[in-house]
């Protein structure tokens, strides 16, 4: 145990210091379109790039980050990098929509709306393209704090979009109550087809009822993209087009012929 809390110390130092010295990068992964594999857009993932461990994944990081709450300036930051990428991709003429994670905790701030959208005007992108990406499970005994952040978020135009659905147990009132533009189909329903198929097939006509955007995640084979296709699934994502990539990696996919 106190091995174990002395490593935790260490870890948590370490993060601090890696956000004063900026050691965090966004790294990029394409949403295509299920029909043409035509790139659309981008979800931007946070890396540490840890000057003696190499890349972390994290899965490494984020939930110590979530516990002390670092990951309320990591947000900031990985916002701010997203934003202001978006707004180089813009005058490049690249039509990109780009979705950026957010942590629940976040919404326990009553000015996290207005500091968001003020980075992005400050950036100089487009609000209509920038989506953020909320858990399932933070619209969960929701009160009128994040309900109002999230109207905020939405009237600014910006978009929100739900990640991982499937996974909680949001009903059809949560989500008419919130200010949702689209569902993230969760992996594991996208892995799990053969078993899980008339589920999956569900939420895919739920969002078409609904009239929201669907995207694909873990999309890795050739079945599962054209499942996503036939089912109406505008966009997916996953390793079978690519990876997260770093920026240069990514921007060099763009301009593939």
């Amino acid at each position: 145990m106190g091995q174990a809390l002395r490593a935790r110390t260490e870890l948590e130092g370490d993060l601090r210091h890696a956000l004063e010295q900026r050691e965090f990068e966004v790294f990029y992964q394409p949403r295509v379109l299920t029909a043409s594999g035509r790139i659309v857009g981008a979800e931007a993932l946070v890396r540490w790039r840890h000057p003696a461990r190499g890349l972390i994944e994290p899965d490494a990081f984020i939930p110590l980050c979530e516990s002390t709450g670092i990951v309320l300036e990591l947000d900031r930051q990985v916002f701010a990098t997203a934003a202001a990428q978006l707004a180089r991709w813009q005058a490049l003429g690249r039509d990109l929509v780009l979705s950026v994670n957010v942590s629940p905790r976040a919404f326990s701030d009553p000015h996290f709306a207005e500091q968001t959208v003020a980075v992005a005007v400050q950036a100089g992108c487009d609000l209509s393209r920038l989506e953020l990406e909320i858990t399932e499970s933070m619209l969960l005994d929701a009160g009128d704090g994040p309900l109002q952040t999230l109207r905020a978020i939405s009237a600014s135009g910006m978009t929100v979009s739900l990640d991982d659905f499937g996974r909680g147990y949001s009903n059809l009132a949560t989500l008419s109550r919130f200010p949702i533009h689209a569902l993230k189909i969760d992996r594991a329903f996208i892995a799990g087809l053969d078993e899980n198929q008339p589920v999956a097939d569900l939420i895919a006509q739920l969002c078409r009822l609904m009239k929201l955007r669907s995207v694909a995640e873990g999309v890795e084979t050739e079945a599962q993209r054209r499942w996503a296709a036939g089912q109406g699934i505008e966009q997916a994502q996953g390793y079978l087009f690519a990876p997260p990539l770093p920026l240069a990696e990514f921007e060099a996919l763009l301009d593939r012929p």
